[in-house]
């Protein structure tokens, strides 16, 4: 191989790298935006108004967050992954996600909001 040529491969290579790297999902604390999207996904009916209360599975999950994120990193990085979740969801209705966790019996000791900063 060429030195011209190595230089392409290499820049194809770190290209590449790059594109896979902000193809990536998030990571926030110790906890994976994956793992609260799908623990929220049962969640997405009553959310939507397409279901008069939340399931018995999200109310589940959503206790298992708050358990899961213990640490004050952990908290912020659910609630960026749950902003960045939100702003996907078709037709969310922001006050039953406001009143989720007390429709869930969960107290979240902060309130759930798309204008909560996540960082205080």
């Amino acid at each position: 191989m060429k030195g011209g040529d190595a230089k392409v491969v290499l820049a194809i290579m770190v290209g590449l790298a790059v594109l896979l790297m902000l193809m990536a999902e998030p990571v926030y604390g110790t906890i994976d935006c994956n793992h609260v999207k799908s623990s929220v996904s049962p969640c997405v009916p009553y959310l939507t108004g397409n279901a008069p209360k939340p399931s018995a599975n999200c109310c589940n999950n959503i206790s298992a967050l708050k358990k899961e994120a213990s640490t004050t990193a952990d908290r912020r990085a659910v609630c960026e992954c749950l902003k960045a979740a939100a702003s996907t969801v078709p037709g969310l209705k922001k006050d039953l996600a406001v009143g989720l966790p007390k429709q869930c019996g969960v107290d979240t000791g902060i309130p759930i909001s798309p204008d909560t900063k996540c960082s205080e």
